[in-house]
């Protein structure tokens, strides 16, 4: 199994861990189930190395993944924000996601949709750095 699929299996395990919100579906696809009132969905955006100040001298290489998690419900923005903090709140829980990563990091939430629209739902990306290390010769 990959660094990026573990983490983004930590990741998913934790949001579906006990005392998720009633209804509440989490999936590693972009793929979208059309019954889910409140959806998570967790995907990866980038994975890049993290630029070394001096010549790396370890056999690990330490990593920056930009994972997406993406808060979808029924109603406006203002109900989604609790979905939100609640999603954000579960991340920051365990910042080492179990000891596969050397931290988790918040970096962004876009609120997507259009004034006016006749959608009825929301729906707020967030961006979350996470760090981590892997041997220079594996994926």
């Amino acid at each position: 199994m990959t660094y990026v699929k573990k983490i983004l299996e930590a990741i998913a395990e934790t949001l579906n861990a006990p005392g998720k919100p009633s209804g509440l579906v989490i999936t590693t696809s972009r793929t979208q189930p059309s019954s889910a009132a409140k959806l998570i969905a967790v995907f990866p955006l980038q994975d890049k190395p993290v630029e070394e100040l001096t010549p790396r001298t370890r056999a690990a290489a330490r990593r920056f993944l930009t994972v997406a998690v993406v808060c979808r419900c029924a109603g406006t923005d203002i109900d989604n924000e609790e979905l939100r903090a609640w999603a954000v709140s579960r991340l920051m829980a365990d910042i080492t996601l179990g000891g596969i990563a050397a931290r988790v990091m918040e970096t962004i939430t876009e609120w997507q949709g259009e004034f006016d629209s006749q959608s009825n739902y929301s729906m707020a990306v967030m961006q979350f750095s996470v760090e981590y290390a892997r041997p220079i010769n594996e994926l």
